[in-house]
């Protein structure tokens, strides 16, 4: 897989966490615990992103809205950071 088609496909993955989040989907801890472990295989994958401050910051916002109790405003704002940043890291690592 190209590490562009990976980043594309972490849009709609990154993107489905917020109304899951309104909703109170009972499956959104077990779906964003793989989302995780997704990003964290990314960068064995494409080991360019390992060194990816945006990347990394990916990470920690998926980490953060797992592990702590946010309020639906700032669910809105953590998800729609990561998706400016996967934005940016298309236009950076597009071939």
């Amino acid at each position: 897989m190209e590490i562009q088609v990976y980043l594309q496909s972490l849009t709609g993955k990154i993107f489905k966490i917020l109304p899951m989040f309104e909703n109170e989907d009972e499956t959104l801890n077990t779906y964003m615990a793989h989302l995780v472990a997704e990003l964290s295989g990314g960068s064995f994958s494409f080991p360019e992103l390992s060194a990816d401050a945006g990347y990394i910051s990916l990470l920690n916002g998926v980490n953060f809205i797992l592990h702590h109790d946010c309020s639906v405003k700032q669910c809105k704002r953590e998800v729609f950071n990561m998706l400016s940043v996967v934005d940016v890291l298309i236009e950076k690592y597009g071939r």
